[in-house]
């Protein structure tokens, strides 16, 4: 799921500098709101499911951290990113 999610991050990324691009089009007087709404209903879709994604990916690490025991909040502040494994799990 971590992959599914990075690539529909950088997905929205492009969807909103397409978007933004495209509203500055529109402001200079060009007509192009039809093709401004589907970037704009891409963008909202790909937010759509970054938001379940990340869900996902957070329910998954839960899990796996799980099944570490003792140290279960160890492994999940390491798998979320804000922690380290280190000298705790050398100590074992």
């Amino acid at each position: 799921h971590e992959a599914d999610l990075a690539a529909t991050e950088r997905r929205i990324e492009f969807y909103s500098d397409k978007s933004g691009w495209l509203q500055q089009r529109v402001k200079d007087g060009f007509d192009e709101v039809a093709t401004l709404w589907d970037i704009g209903q891409k963008l909202n879709d790909e937010r759509a499911t970054s938001d379940k994604l990340t869900i996902l990916v957070s329910s998954q690490r839960y899990q796996i951290a799980q099944h570490a025991g003792e140290q279960w909040e160890t492994l999940l502040a390491y798998l979320e990113g804000v922690g380290e494994l280190g000298d705790q799990v050398a100590q074992r």
